[in-house]
């Protein structure tokens, strides 16, 4: 699910995002890591983005 995480964007370009990922933060959700995770923060941060952009 998309999560209001900051992320530290080191680039980005309509092909690719370069994030640099906090020590300890979990990349995608699994068994007992269900929230907080990179890929909850980057959904977040696209769908933001579609709406800046549609």
């Amino acid at each position: 699910s998309p999560e209001a995480i900051d992320l530290d964007i080191l680039f980005e370009d309509q092909n690719v995002l370069v994030i640099n990922k906090p020590q300890g933060m979990v990349v995608h959700p699994g068994c007992g890591n269900y929230s907080g995770t990179l890929v909850n923060a980057v959904l977040h941060y696209c769908s933001r983005l579609k709406e800046k952009f549609a």
